[in-house]
């Protein structure tokens, strides 16, 4: 089931959901976000605005990640822990990250072997308790491109991916597994990015790999005024 929120701006968009991270504290679940500017103010968010102890039984994976060091800027495993985990506010032990370590082939096995051992699966796939996503300007999530919409049928738990433009080698989560979440949050703000919400929300465009994500239990977009300014 599908449902919108809209907040006054990107701050309050991205506190809602820090608080919704802290509402599934209340046992252990498993958490996939997604990389972007809009979680770099999640995260700061929860650094600056909540206590570890309120993320303390939240296991984080990654939904998707650009293939490189976690010393690379570009590296959302490497964001995310020099803002959350240098900081106390995420244990080591709580995160699984995807970064480049070897080749893309042993990446994908050791987060396999990690996800089968920590996330429970249901229909065959693993079903994560909250998947966290993002909406960019061509309409892509996760890393499932417009330019390669065959992607989508994977039947795997992570396929490799290439940014269109940049080549960019990109590990991600496959559309079935998001699909197969507990619950789904894209979290979309900024006036940049309201034509593509209303070519996925309003349009359902199906050029678009954004508007393959569905989900039967909870699937709420996350929209500051801006990013919604287009749906009325």
């Amino acid at each position: 089931m599908r449902k919108i929120k809209i907040f006054n701006d990107s701050y309050s968009a991205c506190y809602h959901l820090a608080d919704a991270l802290k509402s599934l504290n209340k046992k252990e679940s498993n958490i996939a976000i997604s990389g972007g500017s809009s979680p770099l103010l999640l995260f700061n968010i929860m650094k600056d605005n909540f206590m570890p102890s309120d993320f303390s039984n939240l296991n984080f994976f990654w939904v998707d990640e650009r293939f490189v060091e976690k010393e690379s800027e570009e590296s959302n495993y490497g964001n995310f822990s020099r803002i959350l985990i240098d900081n106390n506010i995420i244990k080591p032990n709580q995160v699984f990250p995807m970064h480049k370590w070897g080749s893309s082939n042993q990446v994908i096995k050791n987060i396999n072997q990690e996800i089968k051992m920590n996330v429970k699966f249901i229909n065959n796939l693993p079903s994560f308790d909250l998947i966290i996503l993002g909406l960019g300007d061509d309409g892509h999530t996760a890393s499932l491109f417009p330019d390669n919409l065959i992607a989508l049928n994977s039947n795997e738990i992570i396929i490799k991916t290439k940014h269109p433009k940049s080549k960019q080698q990109r590990l991600t989560l496959t559309k079935n597994v998001i699909n197969n979440s507990s619950e789904i949050i894209m979290l979309c703000v900024g006036k940049n990015k309201a034509q593509i919400v209303k070519d996925v929300l309003i349009n359902k465009n199906k050029s678009l790999p954004a508007s393959y994500i569905q989900n039967e239990n909870e699937y709420v977009w996350y929209l500051d005024e801006d990013a919604a300014s287009l749906l009325n």
